[in-house]
């Protein structure tokens, strides 16, 4: 007994869907990774004095406002698509 396909329809849409995220993932891998190179994002100051408390404070919360951003990326591009 074969396991049950999805229709025609139904498979094309899953297959633009993925299509979609995976450019938008792929949109916020390219641009975060020239905004890195290019040195705008001030990633490398020195945080010294008033401003070593606010990265102290930032720091671990940069990993889920990304996981947050790239999860907006991927909805935007499967909803283009």
């Amino acid at each position: 007994m074969s396991a049950p396909s999805l229709s025609h329809p139904l498979r094309s849409l899953l297959l633009r869907l993925l299509c979609g995220a995976g450019w938008g993932l792929a949109l916020f891998a390219g641009e975060s990774w020239l905004l890195l190179r290019s040195g705008v994002v001030g990633v490398d100051i020195p945080v010294d004095g008033p401003y070593a408390a606010l990265a102290a404070a930032v720091k671990p919360l940069l990993p889920g406002v990304l996981l947050r951003v790239a999860a907006v990326y991927a909805v935007a591009g499967a909803v283009l698509a």
